[in-house]
């Protein structure tokens, strides 16, 4: 249990974000949806010692 004052804005809930409105909601899908392309196009960087880089 919580409490908190009332957000002032009618916020727009997804399953992994909320934003303050229907346009900020769709912008922030659809630059999530980019970075999935870029992630998959990438392909699996694991490497041999079964670490992930992070900068190569």
């Amino acid at each position: 249990m919580g409490s908190a004052v009332r957000h002032p804005y009618e916020l727009k809930l997804r399953y992994y974000s909320v934003h303050t409105s229907a346009e900020a909601l769709q912008a922030g899908e659809a630059r999530i949806s980019e970075i999935e392309v870029r992630l998959r196009e990438a392909g699996d960087r694991q490497a041999t010692s079964g670490v992930t880089p992070v900068f190569q």
